[in-house]
């Protein structure tokens, strides 16, 4: 008797372990965090607003302060060097905007593909002024662009710079995200870029009570040519992310520029007199972001939303151009005169925020 009901206790208790077991087998998995990416075919866009400043290179010098009162030589003539301040073309902050708009394949591969437009206008303006007294001859306002001359010498008491930016791009791209981690994921992007930029800056030199010349100089440039960039989104939680983009392209077109001088107040150097040249170049286009998003999900008609901030920078290469004035002799009309030609990067840098829909 005592053997059946401990083998009748065996049974019992085999049977229960048996259903416990059933029972684990049964109830789902907890999932980790999931990929936001992933499984969301369909339609989505996006809409940007950029608030960003523009910052140009040593060809936005355009004239120094020079004090003459250290020096031993007491007659000193242009070509001695500069001393002082040194103003360039300053601009101001000013808004921008983007548009998004591409389809992800229904495809477990998340495949997408995508079109941009970047629009962006500012300008600036800058005055000079010349230290200390006027007619004080320790002091001097030295223009790195002709200014004018009359009667042998004029001396420049002041300059405006004034100057305004036109920046519009286009991109067409494709692609490809890869979930390396469940909390972080990689997208390998391929595109097209098109791509034109347009500057107008105006110098300005005045007298006593008069102005002596202005200077126009205008360059522009468009261009197309191909690009790759690396996107990373790093989930910190399922409502928000941590971002980091960047690309690289190469536009190939052509660059004009468009220098005149007018003289109002004396004889102008005439090398300045009006001059167009043009070429074709390749100018290379870095683009960098990085930021925070937050993420929610939908079961209606809008089924994905998400809204970021972040720090972004665009830096074009081999794009402005500059002609600068050289005088090898003193301030006057029979001084040997030439011109030398600058080129500088162009860097945009500033705040974008947005919001994606996915529907």
């Amino acid at each position: 008797m005592k053997l059946k009901g401990l083998l009748a206790t065996f049974l019992f208790l085999l049977s229960l372990s048996a259903q416990e077991s059933k029972s684990q087998k049964q109830k789902p998995m907890e999932q980790g965090p999931r990929l936001l990416y992933v499984n969301e075919p369909g339609y989505f866009s996006s809409v940007e607003f950029l608030y960003w400043q523009v910052l140009s290179g040593p060809s936005s010098q355009f004239c120094a302060t020079k004090d003459f009162s250290t020096w031993e030589d007491s007659t000193p003539t242009f070509q001695d060097g500069l001393a002082g301040t040194i103003y360039r073309q300053s601009y101001n902050w000013n808004p921008g905007f983007r548009l998004k708009f591409g389809y992800e394949l229904p495809s477990h591969d998340s495949w997408e593909f995508l079109g941009q437009y970047t629009w962006y206008y500012t300008r600036g303006s800058t005055l000079a002024n010349l230290p200390g007294t006027i007619g004080d001859p320790v002091d001097d306002l030295s223009s790195f662009y002709p200014t004018a001359f009359s009667g042998g010498s004029t001396e420049t008491y002041a300059m405006t710079s004034r100057a305004n930016l036109h920046y519009q791009i286009g991109d067409v791209l494709v692609q490809k995200h890869f979930g390396v981690a469940p909390f972080l994921s990689l997208a390998l992007n391929m595109d097209l870029r098109a791509g034109w930029i347009d500057q107008n800056w105006t110098l300005t030199s005045y007298s006593l009570g008069s102005q002596l010349a202005k200077n126009s100089l205008r360059w522009s440039f468009w261009g197309i040519g191909p690009g790759l960039g690396l996107d990373s989104d790093w989930y910190c939680s399922p409502d928000w992310t941590l971002f980091m983009n960047g690309n690289i392209s190469l536009l190939t077109g052509s660059h004009r520029t468009h220098l005149k001088t007018v003289s109002t107040g004396g004889t102008v150097n005439s090398l300045f007199s009006k001059i167009r040249p043009s070429d074709t170049r390749v100018v290379p286009h870095t683009q960098f972001d990085f930021g925070v998003s937050w993420n929610c999900r939908f079961k209606d008609t809008l089924r994905f939303l998400k809204v970021y901030a972040a720090y972004e920078l665009n830096y074009l290469f081999n794009l402005v151009e500059a002609y600068r004035y050289v005088d090898s002799g003193s301030n006057s009309t029979s001084g040997d005169k030439s011109f030398s030609v600058e080129t500088d990067p162009l860097q945009l840098f500033g705040i974008t925020v947005g919001s994606d829909f996915a529907f």
